[in-house]
């Protein structure tokens, strides 16, 4: 995930006394020309499509990672006009969907029958959830699946999973590994887009970036629920949408069956039709100043 401000206009070191049939958007060409008239910029902004990427943020990297359990997506820098709202980005976006989590296991108890994790992992273990043990030094002939949570609870810095089944010397090792979209299917499809809606508060009105996970079996018709849930009126650029494929006996994605789908097709999600990368021609700069994120 990445914020990114919304940007401003710096008309520092523009010329003064531009000709009046100058178009610029400063309401002044003098010291105070850095307050902007908002009717001219909204205009400028609805010249082009609205909810657009302009320039950049491009997928530039896929790639897998915790032993195949997590997908990281890079971005390109770029530019977009969102909610009539010009963002420049100046930096690569990285963003990561852990599909599958894994914890080492600090302490078993065959008494009480709980696993100790670190930290809290509460949100990731409740009731009833399913998990794995994987990777026993005492078994490693075979993992042991299907443990079920009975309770978790915090221990200082650490989280204690009791479970329904018994615990034995094999599962005094190894990692926990819990299946975050475990209600999903083998297939799945991660939406690469950005939250942003309009707020008068610079302060508040952040540009997120974030990828959504969501089980299809065509990656160009989305009609089940997102994590988190899809909202058509804040997601509305749609940067890359990529397919995977789970490995549900490992609990991994499968490397050789991942793809990204091409940019300008169609992708339809909860009804609504969206173009992968929206793009419209190419601009940089403007009359009246530089374009700055503040």
């Amino acid at each position: 995930m990445a914020l990114v401000p919304r940007i401003y206009i710096n008309p520092y070191g523009q010329q003064k006394y531009k000709d009046k049939s100058s178009k610029s958007i400063f309401k002044e060409q003098n010291y105070f020309s850095h307050i902007i008239r908002a009717i001219d910029a909204n205009q400028l902004t609805k010249v082009y499509q609205n909810d657009s990427i302009i320039y950049g943020l491009e997928v530039t990297n896929t790639s897998l990672s915790n032993n195949q359990r997590t997908v990281d997506i890079t971005l390109s820098p770029g530019r977009i006009i969102q909610d009539n709202t010009l963002i420049d980005i100046f930096e690569s976006i990285t963003m990561s969907v852990e599909v599958f989590s894994n914890y080492d296991i600090l302490e078993t108890n065959q008494t009480e029958n709980y696993f100790k994790i670190s930290g809290n992992q509460l949100h990731n273990f409740p009731e009833d959830k399913q998990f794995a043990v994987f990777y026993s030094t005492n078994d490693t002939s075979i993992n042991h699946y299907n443990w079920v949570v009975k309770l978790a609870v915090l221990d200082n810095d650490n989280t204690k999973i009791y479970t329904h089944q018994n615990i034995s010397t094999d599962d005094n090792t190894g990692m926990l590994i819990t299946n975050n979209f475990e209600d999903s299917g083998e297939n799945g499809t991660i939406l690469l887009t950005s939250k942003y809606q309009f707020e008068e508060k610079l302060d508040n009105n952040l540009v997120e970036f974030v990828p959504l996970y969501t089980k299809t079996d065509n990656y160009l018709n989305v009609v089940s629920s997102c994590t988190p849930g899809f909202d058509s009126n804040i997601f509305r650029i749609i940067y890359g949408v990529l397919y995977i494929n789970r490995d549900l006996e490992n609990l991994k994605i499968n490397s050789d069956n991942y793809e990204l789908a091409t940019d300008n097709a169609q992708i339809n999600i909860h009804g609504h039709s969206y173009n992968i990368r929206n793009q419209i021609d190419y601009f940089r700069n403007y009359d009246g100043g530089e374009i700055l994120i503040c």
